[in-house]
């Protein structure tokens, strides 16, 4: 068992642009099974996001998580509002904790690494997409709830100090 340490995937723009290239591309670096980046640096920035879209597509044909259980990073300094892939600007701001050396594990290392390893097999398995929409729209009726909610306690507060001032004013 091996320490998920980050993978560069490096590809070309014609393989980003065609989509079964890319797919059979990123199904031999096996995203979600170790953490991935994707660099951009060299395609041109105007189409970071259509580029971006593809990778999200092929990862969706794969039935891959870009989140789960280890997340696929996509470098580029010119996607800022790109929500269903995390984005990074540099190689510099992605997670510390998969930049580790390689070395021999411990012998409590290596359990808590078997252990990982079914929880991330069954977050593989599950429909990780699925599950995040049906939470997204779980928050989108939170909102108004919470929203009410505060407007009941300005409202419930306001009426504890205007009855307190009635009762103050009465002899």
């Amino acid at each position: 068992m091996r320490i998920p340490i980050f993978e560069q995937i490096t590809l070309q723009l014609s393989e980003l642009e065609n989509l079964e290239i890319l797919q059979d591309t990123l199904a031999q670096s096996r995203p979600g099974q170790v953490p991935c980046y994707i660099g951009l640096w060299q395609t041109p920035s105007n189409r970071h996001e259509e580029l971006a879209r593809n990778v999200l597509l092929a990862l969706k044909r794969l039935g891959v998580g870009p989140l789960f259980p280890y997340p696929l990073y996509i470098i580029s300094d010119q996607l800022k509002d790109f929500d269903e892939l995390p984005v990074v600007p540099t190689v510099e701001a992605l997670p510390q904790h998969f930049f580790k050396k390689v070395k021999r594990l411990k012998n409590k290392e290596l359990a808590l690494l078997h252990k990982a390893h079914p929880q991330a097999q069954k977050l593989v398995n599950l429909d990780c997409n699925n599950k995040l929409a049906q939470l997204q729209s779980i928050l989108k009726q939170n909102r108004p709830l919470y929203d009410l909610s505060r407007q009941l306690h300005f409202y419930e507060t306001l009426l504890e100090k205007i009855e307190a001032k009635e009762k103050k004013s009465q002899p």
